[in-house]
């Protein structure tokens, strides 16, 4: 503002003086006046007349001006900050529930695909099922890139050109968000339909920040704030941070029957981490001083799970050539994982987000409705503290909830280097860490040797434990231990 303060007092009347001194003499005489002069002379002569007229006029403009705002009050004129762009691309991006199968995923892809067959002004989709598409500017804000997970899916929606259509891609995003409503989904699923943005990108339209003392009052407090976005008509394409936990695979050695059949059960650790994390039986050199390849034997990613296959794969016994099949020897059940926490800033934090269609389509106005919904809600019978709102900053003091709403709030991330070490570690101002909190704000946690940990929701594996007793209590002798899965940390196991 400062910069263009000075260009139209400095710079703007110099190059204007620069240019006219240049043109010819006009052949008018300097006391002729055209009829646009003569109507602006009837109406600022009078004003400027005497002090009593300028300041009855003054007094004027300022009611005038007043009574404009009261226009936004009473919503009779509706604003935004920045016009709706006519880009040439959509994307619709799909999250499904945790735990979703890459097939599933891309069914439903294609399912939503199906839909926009019949708009005459999309060109082409392209779909994306398990990794992130092509990220474009709004992406880099948006941590698009990091989209690599199964339950993860991009719809890729290229439009004709602007001069072959008549709608401009914001109509045409409000037509495809009315048309995906018709597909099935299952529950904890969300689909967004993503406009590039006209101005600097965020991470949503609208966001609301949870903190609180601990992740069960944050996670209950997002989760009624969730349900406000929801039932806010004009607010769409509701999402929250946290999604669903992972569901994880826990392996539990039988004991008893290991040793009934004489199967040590180092033996079982081992198979279980061959099949699942692979062994390197030696390396391939190159030569020309270059470094030596690996040479591996592992499963291909596909047979990375536990399956009937799985199960009936050998074990030796020690004391003889024959063999037990592995599902004998251990005990595999489904639970659900440790749920993800975020930190903002140093912060616990969970977010909710959404956009704006509709009625309204500023944020301001979801902000507003969301605060006043705040403010009536029963948080008592919720058993939950009512949220102080506040508009910017963090609280200082964790152990009340608050609720900070921002809009078109850039995430902290753009602008700022992520340090990344030899063993890809890295620090972000916003990181998610399990539950046991691990590490401060690292990828890693504080052993870098933790490849189950996540960066992101985006990218939470698929992980396994597997405990030493058949009673299923960790002990020191688990491949978990106390502070969670330590095994494999790849998509798919």
């Amino acid at each position: 503002m400062l910069f263009s303060f000075f260009v139209a007092v400095g710079i703007a009347p110099w190059l204007l003086m620069k240019i006219a001194g240049k043109a010819p003499v006009s052949g008018h005489s300097e006391h002729e006046e055209t009829r646009l002069g003569r109507f602006y002379r009837s109406v600022a002569g009078p004003i400027v007349a005497s002090r009593k007229n300028a300041w009855i006029f003054l007094g004027l403009v300022g009611v005038a001006t007043l009574a404009s705002l009261t226009l936004f009050a009473t919503k009779a004129v509706t604003v935004k900050l920045l016009p709706f762009d006519n880009k040439s691309e959509i994307q619709i991006v799909l999250d499904m529930p945790e735990g979703t199968t890459l097939e599933e995923t891309e069914r439903t892809l294609f399912a939503l695909a199906a839909t926009m067959y019949d708009v005459e002004e999309v060109e082409s989709v392209q779909a994306y099922a398990g990794t992130a598409a092509p990220f474009n500017f709004n992406g880099l804000v948006r941590h698009y890139f990091l989209r690599a997970a199964p339950e993860l899916g991009d719809l890729q929606v290229n439009l004709l050109e602007k001069s072959h259509r008549d709608r401009s891609s914001h109509d045409i995003a409000l037509a495809l968000r009315d048309q995906l409503h018709v597909v099935p989904l299952p529950e904890g699923a969300s689909v967004k339909v993503v406009e590039v943005p006209p101005g600097p990108p965020v991470l949503s339209t609208l966001l609301a920040e949870i903190y609180g003392p601990d992740a069960e009052t944050r996670r209950k407090t997002a989760d009624v704030i969730e349900q406000l976005f929801r039932d806010t008509e004009y607010i769409v394409d509701v999402d929250n941070s946290f999604g669903g936990p992972q569901p994880r695979l826990v392996l539990s050695v039988n004991e008893t029957i290991a040793a009934d059949q004489g199967v040590a059960e180092q033996d079982i650790l081992d198979s279980l981490a061959l099949i699942y994390s692979g062994q390197i039986v030696g390396v391939a050199p190159r030569g020309e001083g270059r470094d030596p390849l690996s040479v591996s034997i592992r499963l291909p990613k596909s047979a990375q799970v536990w399956s009937e296959r799985t199960a009936s794969l050998p074990v030796p016994i020690q004391s003889g050539a024959q063999a037990v099949e592995l599902g004998t020897l251990v005990d595999a059940r489904m639970e659900a994982g440790s749920s993800t926490i975020f930190r903002r800033d140093g912060y616990f934090a969970d977010m909710v987000m959404g956009e704006l269609a509709g009625r309204f389509e500023a944020p301001i106005y979801g902000m507003l409705a969301i605060q006043d919904q705040v403010e009536s809600y029963d948080w008592k019978s919720a058993g939950l503290e009512q949220p102080a709102i506040r508009l910017y900053g963090q609280p200082s003091d964790e152990s009340k909830p608050s609720l900070l709403c921002r809009f078109r709030s850039a995430w902290p991330i753009c602008g700022q280097a992520i340090e990344r070490s030899s063993t890809g570690c890295g620090r972000d101002p916003l990181q998610a860490n399990p539950v046991d909190g691990a590490g401060g704000d690292d990828w890693c946690g504080s052993d870098s040797d933790r490849s189950d940990l996540s960066g992101t929701r985006n990218f939470a594996p698929f992980r396994a434990c597997l405990f030493n007793g058949s009673d299923g209590a960790r002990d020191s002798g688990d491949l978990c231990g106390a502070e969670g899965p330590r095994l494999g940390g790849a998509s798919g196991f």
